[in-house]
């Protein structure tokens, strides 16, 4: 048939020319996610479908191509179907606002809040997961450097009491392998629940994606929850190790350097998170728990209960 025809020339163009209509993970948006807040348009997803037509192609789709399509609708039926499909271009966004303004007015809420609202949640992600993927690695491989050439006793030059004292070195070696293996450990699993959460995230379509990460945002966050506590532990390694190899003074130094690296990142995230946020110094804490560890009141579990009891989940 040639409007059939026609409507696989359409398609062809479009795929070549355009991204919308598709998801990024490479499925085509499923009509219905569309459809369902309107019961006209969802009366006739079956049909469309079954001919082939996704969003991409609804848009460019003639009232004479609908009518070969749904000869059994009315006319004003295929008019309002063709307005819908060509304007469900927008209705993401709109809908993705509206189920912003949907969270509770608490500063926990905030900065999930203002990160879907800010741009392409997806690709902000894996942006975020790819530079700590790499930082983990490096450090990481440090690590497992530290583990395989492990100080004895004999290799020490701290102070010479100190030294004499082996219960004292059996302790400070004791800690500094346990120092480096948690960080070995906790920064390995950041870059394994990086991999988990970009894996799944590829699998959510992106009429879906908003609703995922605010449902398991502290799965999204764990990555980062593992990496910060996997620097703070490996400044203390690095302090442990300094304390079995320099002189009592240079060690004290160095170890207040090492301290550094945790200091300096408290000291520039969170006056950079409230600044962004707009918050005081007094909500700081509740606003962080919020962003990082998906610790938000009233819970995100009562919020979805709250938005289907509305009708709007």
């Amino acid at each position: 048939m040639m409007w059939a025809k026609g409507l696989a020339r359409r398609r062809r163009r479009l795929k070549a020319e355009f991204s919308g209509g598709q998801s990024k993970s490479g499925g085509e948006v499923d009509l219905r996610y569309y459809f369902s807040e309107n019961e006209l348009a969802a009366r006739y997803t079956a049909a469309l479908q079954a001919a082939e037509v996704d969003l991409g192609v609804g848009e460019l789709l003639s009232l004479a191509e609908l009518r070969e399509i749904l000869p059994e609708a009315p006319v004003g039926h295929r008019i309002r179907i063709l307005k819908y499909l060509r304007g469900a271009r927008s209705r993401p966004e709109e809908a993705k606002l509206q189920l912003l303004e949907s969270f509770p007015d608490d500063v926990s809420w905030r900065g999930l809040r203002q990160f879907l609202g800010s741009g392409d949640a997806r690709e902000t992600t894996k942006e975020n997961i790819d530079i700590m993927v790499v930082v983990a690695s490096l450090v990481a491989s440090i690590g497992v450097s530290a583990l395989l050439a492990p100080l004895s006793c004999h290799d020490t030059v701290a102070d010479e009491d100190a030294v004499a004292d082996s219960a004292w070195c059996s302790r400070i070696r004791s800690a500094d392998l346990i120092a480096w293996m948690a960080t070995v450990s906790l920064l390995m699993l950041c870059v394994l629940t990086s991999t988990v959460v970009t894996a799944c995230m590829r699998l959510v379509p992106d009429s879906e994606l908003v609703r995922w990460l605010i449902l398991h945002w502290h799965v999204v966050q764990l990555p980062l929850q593992l990496f910060i506590v996997g620097v703070h532990a490996f400044s203390l390694a690095i302090s442990l190790r300094m304390w079995q190899v320099a002189e009592r003074t240079t060690a004290t130094i160095l170890s207040v350097m090492a301290a550094l690296v945790p200091v300096g990142f408290h000291v520039t995230w969170h006056p950079a998170l409230w600044s962004t946020l707009g918050i005081s110094y007094r909500d700081g804490w509740a606003a962080n728990s919020g962003f990082c560890f998906g610790m938000q009141n009233p819970s995100r579990e009562a919020w979805r209960e709250a938005h289907l009891r509305d009708g709007r989940g």
